[in-house]
């Protein structure tokens, strides 16, 4: 995103289209990055790797034995997502 500061010196924030957020959001929407990631964690799991992930408010590390360890339990926020900020998927 480029920002660019107007006469009354405020703020003003425009989409660059090349950036790597842009990108990212474009990945993400098409499902083009949940295809990639699903991939690279199968390859990993294929080659005898642990997988550390979330399930609800646990961090796990699945081994290639298939030992399941709980690494912590997160405390639950409080976070709302600000308006004006949209949500892309849900899971």
């Amino acid at each position: 995103m480029a920002t660019k500061i107007t006469k009354n010196g405020s703020k003003q924030t425009k989409e660059d289209p090349g950036s790597v957020e842009s990108n990212i959001v474009r990945l993400a929407m098409s499902g083009k990055l949940a295809r990639v990631t699903k991939r690279a964690i199968a390859g990993g799991v294929a080659k005898g790797l642990p997988v550390t992930f979330k399930r609800g408010q646990k961090i796990i590390t699945r081994y290639a034995d298939g030992r399941e360890e709980v690494l912590r339990i997160m405390p639950r926020s409080d976070f709302k997502v600000p308006k004006g900020v949209r949500v892309i998927a849900k899971q």
